[in-house]
């Protein structure tokens, strides 16, 4: 249980640097710290599956912020093309 919690903190906390990292324009980062963060919370998960809920739910989180950050990729690039 301990360390199901504690891998779950770090989810938490690898997912505030995600997004901290995307609002700064890091989005190479914010990418790697989305799949940190996934990574924890699905072993947080595994350990125990009594927090299947909130492991889900940070699971669901990074996965819509790792798909917005590709978003983003993807239009500097057309940009970029463009020019």
């Amino acid at each position: 249980i301990i360390l199901s919690a504690e891998k779950t903190t770090q989810s938490v906390k690898n997912l505030v640097n995600a997004y901290s990292a995307g609002e700064n324009g890091q989005l190479e980062d914010a990418l790697a710290a989305s799949k940190n963060a996934w990574n924890l919370a699905d072993e947080a998960g595994q350990l125990n599956p009594e927090q299947h809920s909130m492991t889900d739910s940070i699971k669901q989180l990074t996965h819509a912020l790792a798909e917005k950050v590709r978003g983003i990729q993807e239009k500097q690039g057309e940009k970029t093309q463009e020019e």
